[in-house]
């Protein structure tokens, strides 16, 4: 009588993963193997094994989606949403959290303490740090133009000062070598309000710093959301502001030096971005928020373009109250411009800011367009031509575009009175670029905008 072995058919735990068991029976199935016998008991072993833990693998599966249903998150899942939410401020916060945390809670927690007292994390700290290398820049560019130009070159200095200049004249006017003239005035101004926003930038930074005299007090100056950080940004985008006029206005040292020009520029644009991280890391809106979230995407473009040519004219302006001491030429020769003139060329400048500033309006209370009342019969029906907001805005922007151009053509090239370090040059390039900028945003918006709409016949 023959014997019958009886296997074991308690299923061995596998040491293969999920993903590797998944593979491990897809290969069993696919691979060509003759037609097993139904007595061959070992093969059907191996088969019970395999479907045993496939039905382990499903279970595990099925447990997976009962605890994603039930709103049941991992902790490492967890773990990367809290930090990606919780460090949006600084790169130097990621840098000051503690690497020992033992839990992501902890690790939070601590996160939240850093945050909120430690300030050598600012992110208002990179602004402090560019105002002070600009403005440092710019008090050795002017003191070093003042050394050199009354030493080095003093007897070309009396060349090129002219013959009709009084001595009076030349107590209130500094001449170079090279012939430029500069207020004597404004130079000194350049020396102070650089050296003072040095000093002042220097102690905000070593105020961040400072652990023994009174680190409450910064804590409580330059923490996240502080309206005291707050009047003191304004503060210094106020001082910056005059510094700027002082040294890229009509006879400055900045329409001789490139480095004066470009640094009180730096200077002044880093406090208005610092400002706005302030905004950002006290919960407020940012204006980039604001634009992201308005129904028109124009807007912001026309606030770029009114600044600019609020640059444009103010810069005109200035060089009109200073036309008795400037010498404007326009294509080799010199430019006598009458005051009814002059008048005319500020009024259009100041009518381009306020066609900016209107546009913006504009966007802000127009929403809808509406036909016009004249209508067109024809067999098919009834046409009206639709006319509002949207459809006229894009001819304003054609047609300052084509302006802007023309000014650009014709007075900033060879021989153009617009021309070198100032104000009105890069005003004028800077609305030029952003006019384009804007038409090209409206051709985007205007893809589905309806100029005829066509109604049916009564």
């Amino acid at each position: 009588m023959p014997t019958r072995i009886v296997l074991d058919t308690t299923p061995v735990p596998s040491q293969l993963s999920p993903n590797r068991q998944n593979c491990h029976f897809t290969h069993a199935l696919m691979d060509p193997r003759p037609e097993m016998d139904e007595d061959d008991d070992d093969s059907l072993s191996i088969l019970h094994n395999i479907e045993s833990n496939e039905g382990k693998t499903s279970s595990q599966g099925e447990m997976r989606k009962r605890v994603s249903a039930s709103g049941m998150t991992s902790p490492m899942r967890s773990s990367r949403t809290r930090s990606t939410h919780g460090f949006r401020s600084s790169i130097l916060r990621e840098m000051s959290v503690r690497q020992d945390s033992p839990t992501p809670d902890q690790q939070h927690k601590n996160t939240l303490r850093i945050s909120s007292g430690d300030i050598r994390a600012s992110p208002r700290f990179l602004g402090y740090l560019f105002c002070f290398i600009a403005g440092s820049v710019l008090m050795v560019s002017v003191v070093q133009f003042y050394k050199t130009e009354t030493t080095d070159a003093l007897p070309v200095t009396l060349e090129a000062i002219p013959d009709n200049t009084t001595e009076d004249d030349s107590d209130e006017f500094y001449y170079t070598p090279n012939g430029d003239v500069v207020y004597r005035w404004k130079l000194w101004a350049a020396i102070y309000a650089s050296s003072g926003m040095v000093g002042m930038c220097l102690l905000i930074m070593i105020a961040h710093y400072e652990t023994c005299m009174a680190p409450k007090l910064w804590i409580a100056i330059f923490r996240d959301g502080s309206l005291a950080e707050r009047n003191l940004i304004c503060f210094l985008i106020v001082c910056w502001a005059g510094t700027l006029h002082i040294c890229t206005s009509s006879l400055s040292v900045g329409e001789v030096q490139a480095n004066v020009y470009f640094t009180s520029w730096i200077a002044f644009g880093s406090m208005a971005l610092t400002y706005g991280v302030w905004r950002e890391s006290a919960g407020l809106p940012t204006l980039m928020d604001r634009m992201n979230q308005h129904h028109r995407e124009t807007t912001y473009n026309w606030i770029w373009i009114m600044i600019f040519s609020a640059v444009f004219a103010g810069s005109a302006t200035d060089i009109y109250y200073n036309r008795d001491e400037l010498e404007l030429r326009f294509q080799g020769e010199a430019l006598a411009l009458r005051k009814e003139n002059w008048i005319t060329v500020l009024t259009v400048l100041w009518a381009d800011v306020l066609v900016s500033f209107l546009a913006i309006v504009f966007n802000e209370c127009f929403f809808e367009s509406r036909p016009l009342p004249c209508k067109c019969r024809r067999q098919s029906g009834v046409y009206r031509c639709v006319l509002g907001w949207r459809q006229f805005e894009g001819i304003v922007m054609a047609l300052g575009l084509g302006a802007k151009f023309w000014i650009i053509l014709e007075y900033t090239g060879v021989d153009g009175v617009i021309n070198g370090l100032n104000n009105a040059y890069f005003g004028i390039w800077g609305s030029f670029f952003n006019s384009v900028f804007a038409l090209g945003t409206w051709l985007k918006e205007a893809r589905n905008l309806e100029y005829v709409i066509r109604e049916p016949l009564d």
